[in-house]
């Protein structure tokens, strides 16, 4: 099965995404999935409290949330593309 999204990975994974998030979130700790796809490719994904993030290889997300948007679950970034620590608010200046 290819993983299309997030939540297909949250369905198929179920069991250790639960686990992976009884790791606590610390500074120097993180949460990630990392999936070999049938075609030796590699998907990865950041499991946070309340939803997973695709992300690249280096470890950025793939989309950006924004405040009034649905239907994209994805760690929001801010306009540098950098992401925000899991759990923060963007600023003013990122919108």
């Amino acid at each position: 099965m290819h993983i299309l999204c997030p939540e297909d990975c949250a369905a198929k994974y179920k069991a250790d995404v639960h686990f992976l998030r009884r790791i606590p979130l610390t500074s120097v700790t993180g949460r990630e999935l990392w999936l070999l796809t049938p075609w030796k490719t590699w998907e990865y994904f950041r499991v946070l409290d309340d939803r997973l993030v695709e992300i690249r290889a280096d470890g950025m997300p793939i989309l950006i949330e924004r405040p009034g948007l649905s239907g994209i679950a994805a760690l929001g970034g801010n306009r540098q593309g950098e992401p925000h620590p899991p759990g923060s608010p963007p600023s003013e200046n990122d919108l």
